[in-house]
């Protein structure tokens, strides 16, 4: 249940990412007497490690690295407010984020366990 809870809520989180995503491929550069020249941002993957592991095969572009963090800990953030009591004791759940080149720069990781 938690596992296909964890995979709904991801996906639900990515489609609403995508929606506001402009896709435009750069920013654009510049000022307003020039005209405007666009610049490639890095892709960034957020692959989530849990029981039901979901590899990032798209990715997002985002600005940099910090951008990339607001992003890891938004999605984070939204998957654990829907889990509503589903997350149980001895379950992890982490998400990692690689950039273009497969390196991880972030990892954001939780883990529950039963104390007696």
């Amino acid at each position: 249940m938690y596992e296909s809870f964890v995979v709904s809520s991801a996906i639900r989180y990515r489609s609403a990412r995508s929606r506001y995503s402009s896709g435009v491929i750069g920013s654009p550069i510049g000022t307003a007497s020039t005209s405007a020249a666009f610049v490639r941002m890095p892709r960034y993957f957020f692959h989530v490690h849990n029981v039901a592991p979901n590899a990032d095969h798209q990715g997002e572009e985002l600005a940099d690295d910090e951008a990339a963090w607001r992003e890891a800990t938004s999605y984070a953030g939204a998957v654990f407010k829907d889990l509503d009591g589903k997350f149980r004791p001895g379950q992890e759940w982490s998400l990692e984020v690689a950039d273009e080149a497969g390196k991880p720069i972030y990892f954001i990781s939780i883990g529950s366990r039963k104390m007696r």
